[in-house]
C-alpha cells in the first residue's frame, strides 16, 4: 500500500514538472499606413482599446489564468487614446496598463531599426517615460520587427531606457532560414 502511495505522488509530481505553458496573442502588429491613412488607425487603436478595456472588466473576476489580456504593440495607441478620450477614460486605460491587463511596449511603433540613428530610437521612447512618470508604471519591453538582425547597440540603448525585455519578430523577406512562419512550435 505504501508503494501505490509512493507511486502516485510520484506520477503526480512528474506530472505537473511536464505540464507546458501556451500563450495565445496576437500574431500582428501596426504597419503604420500601410493598410489605411492616419484617420483609419486613429479609430482602429480607440475601437480596440475600448474593446479589450471592456473585456477586461468583464474576466476581472475569473481565475488570472482565464482573465483577458491584449497588448497594443506601440505607444502611439496610448498617445492617441489621450489625445481623442477623456482623462477619465485615458486614467482607466493607465489603470489597466498598471494592473497588467494592457501591456504596450516603449516604442511608439513597432519599426525597423536597421537605419535608425541612436536618437531617433531615444526619442521614440519619451512618451513611454513620461507615462511612466506620470502615471507611475513601468514599460519593461522593446520590440523590434521584421529586422533580419538587431542592430549593434539597439539592446543597450533600450536597457538604459529601462527595457528588460525584447521580443523581435522575423518576416522571412531576405531570411535564408526555410519555412519560417511553418515552425512545429
Amino acid at each position: 500500500m505504501t508503494k501505490l502511495l509512493v507511486s502516485c505522488i510520484l506520477l503526480a509530481a512528474s506530472a505537473v514538472a511536464q505540464q507546458k505553458r501556451i500563450y495565445i496573442a496576437p500574431d500582428d502588429h501596426t504597419d503604420y499606413m500601410w493598410t489605411g491613412d492616419e484617420e483609419a488607425y486613429r479609430q482602429a487603436y480607440i475601437e480596440m482599446l475600448d474593446y479589450y478595456l471592456e473585456l477586461a472588466d468583464k474576466t476581472q473576476g475569473n481565475p488570472p489564468e482565464f482573465q483577458s489580456k491584449w497588448h497594443a504593440d506601440g505607444t502611439l495607441w496610448l498617445w492617441t487614446y489621450e489625445h481623442n478620450k477623456t482623462a477619465t477614460e485615458f486614467a482607466r486605460l493607465m489603470g489597466r496598463v498598471k494592473d497588467g491587463h494592457i501591456s504596450v511596449p516603449l516604442n511608439a511603433l513597432v519599426s525597423t531599426y536597421g537605419g535608425t540613428p541612436a536618437e531617433a530610437v531615444l526619442r521614440g521612447m519619451y512618451y513611454a517615460g513620461s507615462l511612466e512618470r506620470r502615471f507611475g508604471v513601468k514599460l519593461p519591453m522593446a520590440i523590434a520587427m521584421e529586422d533580419q538582425t538587431l542592430p549593434y547597440g539597439l539592446g543597450a540603448l533600450w536597457a538604459g531606457a529601462g527595457a528588460k525585455y525584447s521580443w523581435k519578430g522575423i518576416c522571412g523577406c531576405l531570411t535564408k532560414i526555410p519555412r519560417t512562419g511553418q515552425r512545429p512550435h
